[in-house]
């Protein structure tokens, strides 16, 4: 599925006018590798992580290393994997990233687009719980710089939720619980007031 030719590829998207989104799929180096010192392990987490955050940026992780790219997100894609080259490059390591951007058509938009819609599901599902357990020890925070970096923590996540909802819609990947959570968001950061 993954390794065609751009021949192949071209001939299909000729042949079928479907393809409306993109998938990304990655493979970045990481500081796993055996002749790295402490140091440099230490960058290249931090360039991998770095790395993975650009990547998500662009739509919805459907398995470990693909994404779906949102139709709004498209025309970003080349500037986001020219920036994870550049700070894989500026290492100066000699590791390279691998990321390639394929068409998708529409059989393979439905399987990765459930696939998609697991991943999200449960990511909803563990910040849910994390905010119910956030709301029912609320009283026992009583220290104001911790109630503040907490509010603070919780816009980013309301932020981020709000982004990964419009890429869903996007992506037609709908009926799941953002409202819900992002319910319990505000609530949870009106007590922290």
């Amino acid at each position: 599925m993954y390794l065609c030719s751009s021949v192949v590829v071209k001939k299909k998207m000729s042949e079928t006018n479907s393809v409306s989104t993109k998938i990304l799929v990655y493979d970045l180096p990481s500081e796993s590798l055996k002749d790295l010192s402490k140091e440099d392990k230490d960058k290249v987490r931090a360039v991998r992580v770095t790395s993975t955050k650009l990547l998500h940026s662009l739509g919805v992780q459907a398995t470990e290393s693909v994404i779906l790219v949102a139709p709004s997100k498209v025309s970003k894609i080349e500037q986001v994997v020219q920036k994870v080259n550049e700070l894989y490059s500026n290492l100066r390591l000699e590791l390279h990233p691998n990321v390639v951007v394929l068409p998708l058509f529409a059989e393979q938009q439905v399987s990765l687009s459930s696939l998609a819609r697991a991943r999200v599901e449960e990511k909803i599902d563990e910040a849910i719980n994390r905010i119910n357990i956030l709301l029912s020890n609320i009283s026992t925070i009583t220290q104001s710089s911790t109630r503040r970096r907490i509010r603070a923590n919780l816009q980013e996540t309301r932020k981020q939720f709000i982004t990964l909802k419009q890429f869903c819609d996007e992506l037609g990947i709908q009926n799941l619980d953002f409202d819900y959570l992002i319910s319990l968001i505000d609530q949870a950061t009106s007590k922290l007031q």
